[in-house]
């Protein structure tokens, strides 16, 4: 396996939407490999009332390539001219090539608040694969053979897939079949890959394999949490919060989330000599939140405290 990516998403910004969608339905886009090159179709996105942004992912872009759009009526094949060479910029998926889809295409600002709250955390996304021979599965009688338990993961609909971790994939192999669509298989909870048919994994003779962004929080709910703060607590009166606040707020409302179902599944076990228990990770859980929680506050407190003498200038710790 390859550590790198070759991904490049585009942002394609739509200021009169309205006007342009009267006439184009899509946004048509073009790839060469210099400025001056050939530029050759590659995909479309289509346009949406009211949406001014527009972010399409070149899952086979290189850094150094070059980007035209057009805008595109599907039904009377009505183009317009195309835009002026642009450039995208590198998404690190840590794997090559990206063959399915990525949950979001993510703009520059997205994709620095995803990181930055992923830095807060120490969520580093890793790629880890999940490989089954076909040889160790008896399609007819549906069972595994030898002590071989690779198909363990499949469930008895014969139509579903538990990856080993929570992630998202970044390539599926099945019988040397690509499937590069994000709804065959459809990702599920971030830990369930469904096939529209059973005969996609049971009629396995080759091999089985997925490579996959592994995470404790996807790019998603990341940007969700990020987005559904309106207030810091502890901030009134400050007019203007620095920015770093808002990802360790974010950072702090996931970890809530994540702590209150872990205290939700709170377990312990006995069986004989062997005990487990989950109690040991819920206080991992709790003292990581309750240090981010100190640190918040700290900051806040620091800056008011600076406020208040005009202080000017940065603190060094």
């Amino acid at each position: 396996m390859e550590e790198y990516v070759v991904a490049i998403n585009i942002e394609i910004e739509v200021i009169d939407v309205n006007t342009i969608i009267a006439t184009y339905d899509l946004i048509n886009i073009y790839r060469a490999s210099s400025y001056s090159g050939t530029y050759s179709l590659i995909g479309s996105t289509s346009l949406v009332y009211n949406k001014t942004l527009y972010v399409y992912t070149d899952l086979n872009g290189l850094e150094t390539g070059f980007y035209k759009v057009s805008y595109y009526n599907s039904s009377t094949l009505v183009e317009s001219t195309q835009s002026a060479a642009i450039q995208g910029f590198y998404v690190d998926y840590g794997y090559n090539p990206v063959t399915y889809p990525p949950e979001l295409s993510l703009t520059h600002d997205e994709l620095d608040i995803v990181n930055r709250v992923r830095d807060e955390l120490g969520d580093t996304r890793m790629v880890k694969r999940d490989y089954y021979d076909g040889t160790s599965y008896n399609a007819s009688l549906g069972t595994t053979l030898g002590d071989n338990d690779s198909w363990a993961k499949v469930s008895s609909d014969k139509k579903t897939y538990e990856m080993e971790d929570r992630g998202w994939p970044l390539s599926i192999l099945v019988n040397g079949t690509t499937y590069s669509g994000s709804t065959q298989p459809r990702v599920q909870g971030y830990s369930y890959l469904m096939f529209d048919s059973p005969s996609a994994i049971f009629t396995v003779t080759g091999t089985f394999s997925i490579y996959y962004n592994t995470f404790r929080f996807s790019d998603k709910e990341i940007l969700n949490a990020y987005d559904r703060i309106d207030y810091i607590p502890g901030t009134a009166g400050i007019t203007t919060i620095p920015i770093s606040w808002f990802y360790l707020f974010a950072s702090i409302k996931l970890l809530e989330g994540e702590f209150q179902a872990d205290a939700n599944e709170a377990a312990s076990i006995a069986d004989g000599d062997t005990r487990y228990s989950n109690e040991a990770a819920i206080a991992a859980r709790q003292k990581e939140l309750a240090d981010l929680r100190k640190r918040l506050l700290k900051e806040i407190e620091d800056y008011k405290f600076d406020l208040s003498y005009n202080i000017d200038g940065v603190r060094v710790d």
